[in-house]
């Protein structure tokens, strides 16, 4: 089985309605889904985590939030985790390392035997070499675009894997 992840942008009542509610999420995001409201970055999301933390799994904040949030919602688990996010204030902060980080800067981080000695999912790193990186790359520009309208409007950024 697969593990890739969702991203979506929640204004505070939406966020309040999913967290009584896990359905509302899935509708949501049925409705919303590859618009810039709600993407699917695939199995890329322990690569772009390793790009920015060069850790299996922590790191530093902002750098870690951008895939792994900070505030967990333990009821909402899709059997990979509970869902996680990030508050108007938080994914401020993210944007503002997104612009910060250069494409040619992530392209010096990319290091295939490096992703593949740290286990980082989806352990296609050697053997794709290049084309793994604009994989990466590809969603990271979602990510970039989603960060920053959540931040220009106020919201909060919902995150799972499943």
């Amino acid at each position: 089985m697969s593990m890739c992840e969702l991203i979506m942008r929640l204004s505070k009542s939406q966020l309040d309605q999913v967290l009584k509610d896990e359905d509302y999420f899935w509708a949501l995001q049925n409705e919303w889904r590859d618009t810039d409201h709600c993407i699917d970055i695939d199995k890329a999301w322990h690569g772009i985590h390793f790009l920015f933390t060069n850790s299996e799994w922590g790191g530093p904040a902002p750098e870690r939030w951008i895939i792994f949030g900070d505030t967990s919602i333990p009821d909402f688990d899709s059997g990979y985790g509970p869902a996680r996010y990030l508050t108007p204030s938080q994914v401020l902060k993210v944007s503002d390392l997104l612009k910060s980080i250069s494409i040619e800067e992530l392209k010096k981080r990319y290091d295939p035997s490096k992703f593949d000695s740290a286990n980082i999912y989806p352990h296609i790193w050697t053997r794709d070499k290049e084309e793994g990186l604009e994989y990466l790359l590809h969603f990271y520009s979602q990510l970039k675009i989603l960060y920053h309208k959540a931040g220009e409007a106020g919201e909060y950024v919902l995150m799972i894997i499943g």
